[in-house]
């Protein structure tokens, strides 16, 4: 299986994030141990940003140099006032971070800072920045196709961040991964396992989530059908679009990692597409409109 495909999500490293994260930020000796093995594994791509927590100081500590790094632009300001030294100071502040002299991707965090009326300003000093040699690819990450679809017809962007896995599937059903392909963008899928609540089991899963009891039964008689785990089966599914040239995949611990690397190990051919399990429902496939505990 070819690794290069493979990113590692590292929101874990500096934030207690994931629905199914009951450790905190992952372990120092953890981190040692991932970034060593995935250089003998051939996994060569990292995504960070500074909104999560400390995970660009605690990459930091670490030789980077055979690593492709990705990090990202934080929500900015209205206005073009400072725009510059404002972006300029941001990536900077992640180059020492991260101590490195540059970085393969920067992509805005929030599409509307690009959709905004400062966006064509703001795009221009992303491109110099990448002129100057501090960045390889510009790029955004988005929630929607609409988003996408808005950043593509105003800006000849590089890449893409979007949503995909079993149950959010907007971005192949729309038509919108299509689009971004045929215009030459590098697209990369995130929330694999929509921060955790589909390696779950089901009996575990908070009772927010039981309004969704249809789509749940669907997924669960899918991974039976699979005859393999959660995170295989819906890690399978999403690795089979080809059209995805990075997979982001969130790392909470030495032991997932492990787990994954055992995934690529293996000749994992196609696997059945679900039935029933898509939702477009934001309450469902946004993270940030869950209401836990309720």
């Amino acid at each position: 299986m070819n690794h290069s495909r493979i990113s590692l999500g590292t929101a874990q490293f500096g934030l207690h994030y994931g629905i199914g994260n009951t450790s905190g930020p992952i372990r120092e000796e953890d981190i040692s141990y991932i970034l060593k093995t995935s250089e003998s594994s051939g996994i060569c791509t990292l995504d960070t940003a500074p909104e999560y927590g400390v995970s660009e100081s605690r990459l930091g500590k670490y030789n980077l140099s055979w690593m492709n790094i990705g990090t990202k632009l934080p929500g900015l300001p209205g206005g073009d006032l400072r725009l510059e030294s404002v972006v300029v100071n941001f990536l900077q502040g992640s180059l020492d971070r991260l101590n490195v002299q540059k970085v393969e991707y920067y992509l805005v965090h929030r599409a509307s800072d690009l959709l905004g009326e400062s966006g064509s300003t703001l795009f221009k000093i992303l491109v110099k920045q990448k002129e100057q040699g501090l960045v390889g690819k510009v790029g955004v990450s988005v929630y929607t196709e609409i988003e996408a679809d808005l950043i593509l017809k105003k800006y000849p962007i590089d890449v893409i961040q979007v949503p995909f896995n079993v149950i959010d599937q907007r971005f192949v059903t729309s038509g919108s991964l299509d689009r971004l392909k045929n215009a030459g963008v590098e697209v990369h899928a995130r929330s694999v396992f929509l921060q955790g609540l589909l390696l779950l089991p089901s009996s575990s899963r908070p009772v927010f989530f039981d309004k969704w009891s249809s789509i749940w039964e669907n997924f669960d008689r899918w991974i039976q059908y699979c005859g393999t785990s959660q995170f295989e089966a819906c890690l399978s599914f999403v690795l089979n679009v080809q059209l995805f040239d990075k997979v982001i995949i969130g790392i909470d611990n030495k032991q997932h990692f492990v787990e994954l690397l055992s995934y690529l190990g293996k000749r994992c051919g196609p696997i059945r597409n679900p039935s029933g399990t898509c939702s477009k429902d934001p309450e469902l496939i946004n993270p940030s409109l869950w209401a836990i505990g309720t």
